[in-house]
């Protein structure tokens, strides 16, 4: 149960996470659960950090505020359920439970179930707010009222319509409406992330950063996400055996479908070797836990790396740009579009268009046709200069948008970690007496 000291609101209990951290939970009885509620949400909702200290002011002030807000939805909900039934009205929380049981809603990915899930509750909060009208009787000016609310997030709002869009199409294959508003609303105005692209050196850094943190696995799988150009997702799960038989490279993308298979060179084979752990089944081994990277361990383990190797005002670097720059890399030998796509398993038309979002060497493909056609009409190389054209220049340059890396902040609480970040060792517990150093001046 919740000390009386720290008062959460109604059905909310606390358990210990770590040493000193906890986590809050609020658990609703199924006898006074609303229909399609989930039976455990976790304080702060949608946050993410879900834990910290009951000593901490923030921690509690938050959850407390989302504890709060999350009583005045469940009392909307069981108000609104409370009211007389009207038969065959239809709501979206009905709709809602109809879609989670479809065949196209379990085959997402986790993460994409939780967000979903997430959006969906929303969804059903905001109906209730509007007195819960039959689905079929929503127009468009309904769907754009709730994404209004995300009118400061393009991002967000592109995964709400990407939602209601769903909802919509399901509400018409079971015939409770025969037109999908969505349809007619336009898509949000974003630009695409700025996402930098991966040099040799950049890459030998990195790895070579996650070797002396006792993370060579980490450090063998950026290598190999530069030479492949897989998807991180797919890596990360990757196993002796199944998908590495000691030569070849075989994977089934989870995105796509598309089946890749292509042959390793010694080198890299000698790599996935180096860094094999025994008893593991997996490419590339987590040493903290033994198996698999997870997704937020990878984040979380890529960022310390990041803190070690990156040169402050260098441009920030992210694991998703791997399989971009192998494109880059590939386009860089001369190899076909249709062999890119054979190996990193994008469609043709995509592998065209990440060559013209990263302008990838356009300088060079000209300088080449130019002493092709010198060539053929008697000339020789030699009748052009020795300047290199600069490579690997990515388009949002132009726009000023070049995402950078800032360093670590100085904490003064913690200056050994800190100190530890920048040299590569705080994942061996290093640390260094306080009194050893002037820790002010560092803080400058």
């Amino acid at each position: 149960m919740v000390s009386a000291d720290y008062s959460f609101g109604r059905f909310t209990r606390i358990r210990p996470h770590g040493d000193t951290q906890v986590a809050v939970y609020m658990s609703i009885p199924a006898r006074l659960r609303p229909s399609g509620w989930p039976p455990t949400i976790r304080l702060p909702e949608q946050c993410k950090i879900q834990h910290g200290s009951l000593n901490d002011p923030v921690f509690v002030a938050r959850v407390q505020h989302h504890a709060a807000r999350i009583n005045a939805r469940l009392d909307a909900r069981r108000a609104a359920d409370a009211r007389a039934p009207v038969p065959n009205q239809r709501t979206v929380a009905e709709l809602s439970e109809v879609f989670c049981n479809t065949l196209r809603f379990r085959r997402l990915s986790d993460a994409r179930k939780t967000r979903t899930r997430s959006l969906l509750r929303k969804i059903a909060d905001w109906s209730v707010s509007r007195g819960s009208p039959p689905f079929a009787d929503l127009v468009k000016a309904d769907v754009e009222d709730f994404l209004s609310m995300y009118d400061d997030r393009p991002a967000a709002q592109g995964e709400a319509r990407w939602v209601w869009n769903l909802l919509m199409q399901e509400a018409i294959d079971n015939r409770w409406r025969t037109d999908n508003p969505c349809e007619r609303i336009p898509g949000p105005d974003r630009k695409p992330r700025p996402v930098n692209v991966w040099t040799h050196e950049t890459v030998d850094r990195y790895a070579a950063a996650a070797d002396r943190m006792n993370q060579p696995g980490l450090g063998a799988l950026i290598q190999f996400g530069f030479f492949a150009g897989q998807r991180m997702g797919d890596l990360r799960r990757a196993q002796h055996g199944e998908h590495f038989n000691g030569e070849r490279f075989t994977i089934k993308q989870s995105k796509r479908g598309a089946t890749v298979s292509f042959l390793v060179p010694r080198q890299i084979v000698a790599l996935i070797e180096r860094v094999r752990v025994p008893g593991s089944p997996y490419l590339f081994t987590d040493l903290d836990t033994g198996g698999m990277f997870t997704e937020a361990r990878l984040k979380h383990r890529f960022v310390e790396v990041r803190i070690a190797a990156a040169v402050p005002g260098e441009e920030k670097l992210h694991l998703r740009a791997l399989r971009h720059s192998a494109v880059c890399r590939l386009v860089q030998a001369n190899v076909p579009v249709l062999k890119i796509a054979g190996v990193t398993g994008h469609a043709p038309h995509s592998v065209q268009k990440l060559i013209e979002r990263y302008a990838v060497d356009y300088q060079r493909f000209a300088d080449d046709a130019m002493r092709m056609m010198n060539r053929a009409e008697g000339g020789s190389d030699q009748d052009f200069s020795d300047t290199l054209p600069v490579l690997n220049k990515d388009w949002h340059a132009k726009e000023g948008l070049r995402d950078t890396f800032i360093g670590a902040p100085f904490d003064p609480a913690r200056p050994d970690r800190y100190l530890g970040a920048l040299l590569g060792q705080h994942r061996h517990g290093w640390t260094l007496p306080r009194e050893l150093v002037e820790w002010p001046d560092v803080a400058e």
